[in-house]
């Protein structure tokens, strides 16, 4: 397997186009050029191969799984395959959906088991910018709750603003107590939905919690920090393009969805940062074909948009998508995996 992460990808996609020095794209411009060039690519995979799949059986009406990205066949037990409802003339013998319900074919397959074949909805990916070094008096810095961030780009000094160690989180009410290394939601014992162990099994304390709902930043005593959306968590490894661990304390977080920036860290060398809060996702894949595709379609835009000359990159990226489709069949055994999930690195 192939393993790049975005902020490469990104990378890679404007030294093609010639603007490596062009401060024409952004946090927010890179992820969306970024998004919508992996979900061309994502199109073709979950089209052209057994890729990001997965399958229920129903005998009924039914809610579609909330990761239902498109259903690619219903078949019945044999195999055979169940035509779709047509928009005109007798449609009461198909299936059809209806506000995300899987409506049931009514004619000739009552109480049969059907089974749905569909393609998992497609993982967001983010790339963050480059970290700011900024300076911070950590002499009155309360560890044990949670703290709001101003950033002044004329001094480059942050302000951290005192909050609680309870406060309101996705719909509910946060507790949390280091000391005891209790946390709850909604008055209800949650520790187990960011509980950490070491390799031997054993608890690892978490030092400091920062919240900014829906997004909360914890930092356990190995020094590592994991950002939770909702009660899903991916570990934060600004440094994973160098091939390092990230080590180091969230003092403040109130984030930005359209920069990707928010977070107050002081890193292990002691130095304070006002960084972004997003990882930088890293993407497998069992060859070069799709980072090809992912870079030089995002080098074309980018190329566009700028006004410059994309003949070359036109006539490449045209090469890169044939090898792409060429490649599909050894991708049939990939799957994805949890955009949040308790590990070093984020694949999808």
């Amino acid at each position: 397997m192939i393993t790049k992460t975005s902020r490469e990808v990104i990378k890679t996609a404007k030294t093609l186009a010639n603007a490596d020095n062009s401060a024409f794209t952004d946090f927010f411009s890179n992820t969306t050029l970024l998004n919508n060039a992996y979900r061309e690519a994502y199109d073709i995979l979950v089209s052209n191969s057994k890729a990001f799949i997965d399958r229920i059986e129903v005998t009924e009406d039914t809610v579609l799984p909330y990761n239902c990205y498109g259903i690619l066949s219903v078949t019945d037990r044999t195999g055979r395959p169940i035509h779709q409802s047509e928009m005109q003339g007798n449609t009461s013998s198909g299936w059809s959906v209806e506000n995300n319900v899987f409506i049931y074919p009514k004619n000739g397959w009552k109480n049969t088991s059907l089974f749905i074949t569909y393609a998992t909805i497609p993982a967001t990916i983010t790339a963050p910018d480059k970290w700011l070094e900024v300076s911070f008096d950590e002499t009155d810095y309360d560890p044990t709750i949670s703290h709001s961030v101003d950033y002044d780009k004329d001094t480059q000094k942050v302000t951290l603003t005192d909050e609680s160690n309870s406060v309101d989180y996705v719909g509910g009410q946060l507790t949390w107590d280091i000391s005891d290394q209790t946390i709850t939601w909604k008055g209800m014992d949650f520790y187990d939905y960011i509980s950490r162990q070491d390799d031997s099994g054993n608890d690892i304390p978490f030092t400091n919690i920062q919240v900014d709902s829906p997004y909360m930043a914890i930092t356990y005593n190995d020094n590592k920090m994991y950002i939770f959306t909702g009660w899903q968590a991916t570990e934060w490894n600004y440094k994973c393009l160098y091939g390092h661990d990230t080590k180091g304390a969230c003092y403040g977080l109130t984030t930005d969805d359209t920069t990707g920036f928010g977070m107050l860290w002081k890193d292990e060398d002691g130095k304070f940062y006002y960084a972004p809060f997003v990882p930088d996702t890293i993407l497998s894949y069992p060859n070069n074909t799709l980072f090809a595709f992912l870079e030089y379609r995002i080098a074309f835009q980018i190329a566009s948009l700028l006004n410059m000359n994309t003949e070359f990159l036109s006539k490449e990226l045209d090469r890169a998508e044939s090898n792409f489709y060429k490649n599909l069949g050894e991708t049939n055994n990939a799957h994805r995996m949890n955009n949040f999930h308790y590990g070093p690195r984020i694949f999808i």
